[in-house]
């Protein structure tokens, strides 16, 4: 996938950038509004980044003023400060409006190039150090050099071959485990067969959360300050200027009622005998298997933490959402919901309610850029169930 750089400032060294980039094969957009417009740069980088899918390099050339040959014995305060004001000024419109673009998508890079020479210059480096301690894991200075950097997000972007073998890698210990393992452990004409497959289904979605965390600790080899927090977005929902705010978490609501109405929804294709857990809590075997089942109660309450948090939430929006906007751009969290639908080979009657879940899922973990949201979700079907196995299991 091309990659799209957006170079701000004029003179040689943006110039030279802009070069070096295109030569690179980067897309370049070199801008044309004044550095020192807020609002000016902010639709010009909105502008940029609708019409690309995304921004993934910034290069912020701030402004560099002098004071006009005005012998420093014969200069007011204003004439010393305005060429200080200036280049600090437009450094923090470049790199911060950036930065907020960067923090939304997940991954970027800014670069700010200030030689940090005299005040201003020292003060455009703290800038940057600022920016890069809010927006990073690492919380160590940056050295000092002519071309500071702040990242927009630390989590690499994988190409789809990469997403798509993880996906194979979920989905196929799945369906070996429900058409192979399950009938050899278990009689399907048995009522009590959907128990059986419950347990062995536990196994795989287990699995997922040990490839996910795998994945994640092969990534921090060469990341070794990425926090594994961050890594999988296990974090407080942000808005899209990257601030924390409680009533965000009153987002869950309209997802929590499409989800429950997509439950009575008739979107499921009709399910093999013997194969549907959830008709088997309806069932007279289940009235007979559970009261008093208590070891059976734990082994859902594993599978449902299994199912909404350890495993398939952790791998599919903690792992693969962030890592998506490279090779999907601003339809990731579409792509993410339709993978998850389809890995529903386990259980295909369900694949087209899947997809569904998995789209409602996905938007509220990318729009707020945080796994939790995808888990609350999905942790709501899992209440359910926990509940109507332990009154069956109280009897």
């Amino acid at each position: 996938m091309r990659h799209t750089a957006v170079v701000h400032g004029t003179g040689e060294a943006a110039g030279a950038w802009a070069a070096t980039l295109e030569g690179a094969g980067v897309r370049v957009y070199r801008a044309a509004g004044d550095l020192l417009d807020e609002a000016s740069v902010q639709a010009e980088m909105d502008g940029v980044a609708a019409a690309a899918g995304g921004v993934d390099i910034a290069v912020v050339v701030p402004v560099r003023e002098d004071v006009d040959g005005v012998r420093l014995v014969d200069a007011t305060v204003a004439d010393v400060v305005r060429p200080v004001v200036a280049r600090l000024a437009s450094a923090c419109i470049g790199a911060t409006i950036a930065a907020r673009l960067m923090a939304r998508q997940g991954s970027g890079l800014v670069l700010v190039l200030d030689d940090g020479v005299g005040p201003a210059g020292a003060a455009v480096a703290a800038l940057v150090r600022v920016l890069d301690a809010e927006l990073t894991p690492a919380r160590r200075p940056l050295p000092a050099g002519p071309a500071h950097v702040c990242h927009g997000g630390r989590v690499r972007q994988y190409r789809r071959r990469t997403v798509l073998g993880i996906w194979v890698a979920a989905a196929a210990p799945m369906a070996l485990l429900a058409w192979v393992v399950a009938p050899a452990v278990g009689s399907p004409s048995s009522p009590r067969f959907p128990l059986a497959l419950f347990a062995v289904e536990v196994a795989g979605l287990l699995w997922q959360g040990v490839l996910a965390l795998a994945l994640v600790a092969w990534e921090r080899r060469a990341a070794p300050d990425l926090r594994v927090r961050d890594a999988l977005w296990l974090r407080a929902p942000v808005d899209r200027a990257g601030r924390r705010r409680g009533r965000l978490w009153w987002w869950l609501v309209p997802f929590l009622v499409a989800y429950g109405v997509l439950q009575v929804l008739p979107v499921e294709l009709p399910a093999p005998s013997g194969h549907s857990f959830g008709e088997f809590l309806t069932s007279d075997a289940a009235r007979e298997a559970l009261p008093g089942a208590w070891g059976l109660l734990a082994l859902v309450v594993l599978g449902q933490l299994a199912n909404t948090v350890v495993g398939e939430e952790l791998l599919f929006r903690g792992l693969l959402l962030p890592r998506m906007r490279g090779a999907f751009g601003r339809a990731d969290w579409v792509a993410n919901g339709v993978l998850f639908g389809l890995y529903h080979v386990h259980m295909p009657w369900s694949i087209p309610g899947a997809v569904i879940a998995g789209l409602l899922f996905a938007y509220p973990t990318r729009r707020f850029r945080s796994a939790w949201m995808g888990i609350a979700i999905h942790s709501a079907q899992s209440v359910v169930v926990v509940a109507i196995v332990m009154a069956l299991v109280i009897g």
